[in-house]
């Protein structure tokens, strides 16, 4: 199944590349940009390895890990934001995972916002349905603003994994999960500079 995106075409500039030997080369692009998204066709090979699969991207000494759930199998797309500081036309950006196959042809697409310091300081208030949301979804965002993370339930509801623990008591189950997750809400955003009081 595809993730299907609609990018308006106004803030954005999509620009195809080819990836071989788990490489590609990065474009000539000389506009400004902040953000840059690799939407990749994947397909996930084998089924009964441990883990989440994963995207491993790397240029120079940094490298960044983006895990995705499983059963992949369509178009995904993987932040590539981090390289926009330093990369340049022709740079080499190496692909490696551990479970992922995808096809040569790829594309980068760029964004830009054009935010001034003034902006990126302004105060944001991210409202999160469960413990864990605003992390997976805005935590590139809020780490680079004056933010306040608002969280409306404990996240306690829905499936449980936590059967080995506590057997026959899904009550307890539930608590565990909501405690795991609410951890991760206060614990996570500490590292985007968000202090557990916010």
């Amino acid at each position: 199944m595809d993730y299907t995106y609609n990018f308006d075409s106004q803030h954005s500039k999509k620009i195809g590349i080819t990836i071989k030997n788990r490489c590609f080369q990065w474009p000539q692009f000389d506009e400004k940009a902040d953000t840059v998204f690799l939407k990749l066709n994947v397909r996930q090979k084998g089924i009964k390895a441990l883990g989440l699969p994963y995207l491993k991207v790397s240029f120079n000494n940094q490298t960044v890990k983006q895990c995705l759930e499983r059963k992949n199998s369509g178009i995904r797309y993987f932040n590539l934001s981090f390289l926009l500081d330093n990369v340049k036309s022709n740079d080499t950006i190496y692909l490696e995972s551990n479970k992922l196959e995808w096809t040569e042809n790829a594309e980068l697409i760029f964004f830009g916002n054009n935010l001034t310091k003034t902006e990126k300081k302004e105060k944001v208030l991210v409202i999160s349905p469960h413990p864990d949301d605003a992390e997976l979804a805005a935590f590139g965002f809020y780490s680079h603003h004056d933010s306040y993370i608002v969280t409306l339930t404990a996240g306690e509801s829905g499936k449980t994994f936590y059967h080995d623990y506590y057997p026959n008591n899904l009550i307890k189950q539930n608590q565990l999960k909501a405690k795991l997750r609410i951890f991760d809400s206060l614990f996570v955003p500490y590292f985007g500079n968000v202090s557990p009081e916010k």
